[in-house]
């Protein structure tokens, strides 16, 4: 009896060890599962939070020729040549109408220069929208600080803190339609009265690219608390819209642009 009891329970010992081997594969594909589903949840926790030293770059545009630039310069160029042949002519040749060319050579470059404006150079990118005034003076607007991107009248206008800077899609078609898809992903909410622009596609290959240098983070204030960061290493920005913030005082979203920071 006891042989044909021993004989009987082998089966249900390897039975055992079956069920054993397949728990183990069980586990194993969850465990793999989870490996992935962790990588995936941590893709899926990338912030906007940077440090100071994070790279930062932009776009420099030039400006396109217009009519008006066209004619501004033609009246200047026309103006000069016809004030040198009254001069020359009223000093030189003692010409009846000699007066008559230095007077409307003058009133010609006069116009040229009064219509006529200097060209200047868009700036777009992560320190938000730049007009170059001269070569040594930049009018920057942060994204964090704009408060509304309009369009009328060919102009692409954005608004801030009591200032506004424009962008002529006449002269600066591709700098105005990359700033117009910046605004858009990076402030979404304060794109308002931008209907049908006319603009061509936006291109982040448009344009000079500037590397910009670290931002200095040392002496700005925290958006959340208002506290001033004493020192870089204590900074934190939102990559998004520029918002800085204290490294002990990050909100879960930026309370500019809503970027997750942590």
């Amino acid at each position: 009896m006891a042989k044909s009891t021993a004989t009987k329970l082998r089966p249900a010992t390897k039975t055992t060890k079956e069920a054993g081997r397949g728990a183990a594969k069980a586990s194993a594909a969850s465990d793999a599962k989870g490996k992935k589903s962790g990588k995936s949840g941590e893709t899926s926790r990338k912030t906007r939070l940077r440090s100071a030293g994070a790279d930062r770059v932009e776009r420099r545009f030039v400006p396109r020729a217009s009519a008006g630039a066209v004619g501004s310069a033609l009246a200047t160029s026309i103006g000069g040549v016809c004030a040198g042949a009254g001069v020359w002519g009223k000093f030189a040749l003692n010409y009846h109408y000699a007066p008559h060319l230095l007077g409307v050579g003058a009133l010609l470059a006069a116009i040229g220069l009064i219509t006529g404006k200097s060209p200047v150079a868009i700036r777009v990118g992560d320190l938000g929208i730049g007009v170059e005034k001269d070569q040594d003076t930049i009018e920057r607007m942060a994204w964090y600080e704009i408060d509304a991107v309009r369009f009328a009248s060919n102009t692409l206008s954005f608004t801030g803190r009591g200032r506004v800077l424009s962008i002529s899609t006449v002269t600066h078609p591709e700098a105005a339609a990359l700033a117009l898809a910046e605004a858009r992903a990076r402030i979404p909410a304060r794109v308002v009265d931008v209907a049908d622009t006319g603009l061509p596609p936006s291109s982040s290959d448009a344009g000079e690219l500037i590397r910009l240098e670290p931002l200095q983070l040392a002496g700005l204030r925290c958006k959340a608390t208002d506290r001033i960061i004493a020192v870089e290493k204590d900074g934190k920005y939102c990559a998004q819209c520029g918002q800085t913030y204290h490294r002990e005082a990050v909100p879960g979203n930026c309370l500019t642009c809503d970027a997750r920071l942590a």
